[in-house]
């Protein structure tokens, strides 16, 4: 079987096509196919044979030295079946006819067991998932080398075969975000509300689905973002600048705002500037797994400052900053926090 200048290639695209290929040494064999249009060729050729080579007995297996046997032996089959000697004009053309249709139907049962083959993939390919847990921070690398740093209570997934025809990742929650130019593949982030097309950028994300807004901050590079909620045509932002969605009505508005301040949370600090107390108890519930719940039916929402290191802080002493505004007062029962109006 033929082999590349690295003889490790085929035992990758053959990992890659059985779903057992690891993270980076699929970004390895993305970047060999990306290197030339030899190499990219070589790759669509290996996963045919693969495909057209595929039976019902062994759907999960490639072995790539049989796929490309079985291919040569097909081939070498329908050279055989051509006549050692010129036959008389009429029987040339039936018998080029046959050989013709011989070959289309060689062609049409190749085409579909590729068509198969290339479902029963696409299926078989799982979404990988990372989260967050409550109260902590997830750090990962993506297989085309782009950083995320996921916030409590926050889940990315994408695909098996990210990076090597499309870089899609879906989050909830909260992520920062320093990709890795590639102007061959834009990196894509979707939530539930907004879609962010990047080449190459650093900008934070952010989507909990128990918030009413959603909003993204640039802090290098362009970024295009797209309302999923109603048409429009897409918003761009530049660094410092940060887009706010209503996702009660899907308004998206676009403001100044420096980035550096969306990146605190990246290095464990809790940053509230007149924050209403209904946002800064999620983000303590969060952060530090805490359920908050009220004496009444209402307490007042009034706006919060302050400045806090996870790591050095304790949730009781969040709460006697909070108490101190002499706004509330609370009760700790284990996990279960109660708020009321002194």
């Amino acid at each position: 079987m033929k082999k590349t200048n690295n003889v490790h290639i085929d035992d990758w695209i053959a990992d890659y096509l059985t779903g057992e290929i690891q993270p980076d040494e699929q970004r390895q064999l993305h970047e060999w196919i990306s290197a030339s249009e030899d190499h990219r060729t070589y790759f669509l050729r290996q996963k045919e044979i693969w495909f057209s080579c595929i039976n019902e007995t062994d759907e999960t297996t490639y072995d790539a030295d049989s796929a490309f046997r079985h291919f040569q032996e097909r081939v070498n089959a329908t050279r055989s079946q051509q006549p050692s000697s010129a036959p008389r004009p009429q029987a040339h053309k039936l018998a080029y006819l046959r050989y013709v249709a011989a070959v289309a139907c060689v062609c049409l049962v190749a085409y579909l067991s590729f068509q198969q083959g290339a479902t029963q993939l696409r299926q078989s390919l799982t979404q990988i998932t990372v989260e967050a847990p409550i109260g902590s921070q997830t750090r990962l690398v993506l297989p085309d080398g782009s950083a995320v740093v996921l916030n409590a209570g926050s889940r990315l997934s994408y695909p098996q075969d990210f990076g090597l025809d499309s870089r899609q990742v879906n989050l909830e929650g909260e992520g920062y975000f320093e990709v890795t130019p590639n102007a061959n593949l834009p990196f894509q982030v979707s939530s539930s509300n907004i879609q962010v097309h990047v080449l190459g950028t650093k900008f934070d994300f952010k989507d909990y689905a128990d918030e009413e807004t959603a909003s993204v901050t640039l802090h290098e590079g362009k970024v295009a973002l797209h309302n999923r909620l109603k048409e429009e045509r897409p918003m761009l932002l530049a660094p410092d600048e940060r887009m706010v969605m209503d996702k009660t009505n899907g308004k998206m508005v676009k403001e100044k705002f420096p980035s550096a301040e969306s990146l605190e949370w990246t290095a464990g600090e809790l940053v509230f500037t007149n924050t209403p107390l209904t946002e800064v108890l999620r983000v303590l519930e969060r952060n530090y797994g805490m359920h908050f719940r009220f004496a009444t039916d209402k307490v007042s929402d009034f706006g919060f400052n302050g400045r806090f290191q996870r790591s050095e802080c304790s949730i009781k002493d969040i709460l006697e900053v909070l108490q101190a505004t002499g706004r509330i007062k609370y009760e700790i029962h284990e996990n279960d926090i109660l708020l009321y109006q002194p």
